[in-house]
């Protein structure tokens, strides 16, 4: 008899945590809450301007090795976002020969 005492309130715990854990998964799987996410497309431009560089001049004339070209090259923004820029002047150097120059050696040393 004492067994059936105790079965009537398992049953009832039983139940209630059944009724409960099928609630909140209809309860979490009904919700209709939504979220609006807006993309935007950036603009990111960059112009690169150097003052002291005159291209017509340098253009105009020679360069010869170990002329000084003076240069101040300069990133500007000119997009709506920001940006990082990294900006590396190089020259390149290479060990050149005339030939004319050869040519004009002989010619002294055979005169």
């Amino acid at each position: 008899m004492k067994i059936k005492n105790h079965i009537k309130p398992a049953i009832i715990a039983f139940s209630l945590i059944a009724m409960l854990t099928v609630a909140t998964t209809l309860a979490f799987l009904t919700d209709t809450e939504t979220a609006e996410n807006t993309v935007t497309v950036g603009n990111v431009q960059l112009q690169i301007v150097e003052d002291n560089y005159r291209e017509q001049n340098v253009h105009n004339s020679i360069l010869v090795p170990n002329q000084i070209v003076s240069k101040d090259p300069k990133v500007k923004n000119i997009g709506i976002n920001d940006e990082i820029v990294f900006l590396s002047v190089t020259v390149p150097v290479k060990e050149v020969t005339l030939i004319d120059e050869i040519i004009r050696q002989k010619n002294r040393n055979t005169a």
